[in-house]
């Protein structure tokens, strides 16, 4: 059996589906699962010991109107001759791609009406965990997994590239002032904490811990800036220094990590840290970290609009995060 996987993007959704493929794993040992995507995002799946192989492609091709592009891609996976496609995106445009694969049986979400091109549907919008739907998506083919615990594998040149750059920096505490932005589209600032209130919780922590600002190249002048504003000796901005699974190895080592509801959030869950995620427009149960001893924190349910996450619109309102005090994450910090 072959089976291929189809994800546009997102480095968080693509770990959340990660159980979604041990599931799949466990339920065909023999198949060839190969998995398509963005380059963005190919490296959260990289190494995953459940895939024979991985596609990544420009992220322009999911994100842009190049048809030809496109017809590329579509080639590409023909001359595959899967036997299953799993499709991870929601929208009706990915359903219909998936259409035109002309693969047979083809099992993805149906939100709202938008599934009619696939040939299985799982009904996505009531509010759960999107490792859950993920799931559901492998029951249909009677895989089964209990355990909901992203992976994400480090090599042993990952561990010895994070073994020299925390030597000599001890009782560290990872914080990601940043993240949140995804090929093609802008940043999603209503998404994270402000940077203000990073600052001053980075000003109040205890000076027995030291602090890794952590996040991708893009967020390297954001916590830079954070540096500079902040009064402590023991600070370091570690953006852009690591890739995705060397990062997951740094959060590993952390004593917790401090961060948004972003890509970040998905790696240091990954990681089996402590976490202190901090949401706005979006809600906890749908995405928070589940690994043992994390913190979501949200104070933002009576102006939560599920279509931010459900359809994945701009939110309206504009006072996200603002009664989400400093003083509420400190109590979670020992």
């Amino acid at each position: 059996m072959k089976i291929a996987v189809l994800k546009s993007g997102a480095i968080g959704d693509i770990l959340m589906a990660t159980p979604f493929l041990r599931a799949l794993r466990k339920r065909f040992p023999n198949a060839i699962i190969d998995f398509h995507t963005g380059k963005w995002s190919a490296k959260a799946v990289a190494n995953n010991h459940n895939l024979n192989r991985v596609f990544a492609y420009d992220d322009s091709i999911f994100h842009s109107k190049k048809i030809f592009s496109k017809l590329r891609l579509l080639k590409n996976i023909k001359k595959q001759k899967y036997d299953v496609l799993f499709i991870l995106d929601k929208a009706y445009l990915a359903g219909l791609f998936g259409f035109a694969t002309g693969i047979k049986t083809r099992i993805g979400f149906n939100r709202g009406k938008e599934g009619f091109a696939n040939t299985i549907n799982v009904k996505y919008g009531s509010l759960k965990h999107e490792i859950d739907y993920y799931l559901d998506l492998a029951r249909v083919v009677g895989a089964k997994e209990k355990s909901k615990k992203i992976d994400l594998f480090v090599s042993k040149e990952d561990i010895e590239l994070v073994d020299k750059l925390t030597k000599g920096i001890k009782n560290f505490i990872g914080i990601v002032p940043g993240g949140a932005k995804n090929p093609g589209g802008a940043v999603v600032g209503s998404r994270r904490w402000p940077k203000e209130k990073f600052i001053e919780l980075i000003n109040k922590i205890p000076k027995k811990y030291s602090i890794l600002l952590l996040g991708g190249k893009s967020d390297f002048e954001l916590n830079k800036h954070i540096l500079l504003k902040c009064k402590r000796k023991k600070i370091f901005n570690f953006a852009g220094k690591t890739n995705i699974s060397q990062s997951c190895e740094l959060m590993r080592r952390c004593k917790l990590v401090i961060c948004s509801d972003s890509g970040p959030m998905h790696i240091a869950s990954a990681s089996g840290a402590k976490v202190i995620s901090l949401f706005g427009p979006t809600n906890p149960a749908r995405k928070a970290p589940l690994t043992k001893g994390s913190v979501a924190l949200w104070k933002d349910e009576d102006i939560y609009e599920p279509d931010v996450e459900i359809y994945g619109k701009n939110p309206k309102n504009r006072d996200y995060f603002k009664r989400l005090s400093v003083e509420e994450v400190l109590v979670h910090i020992d």
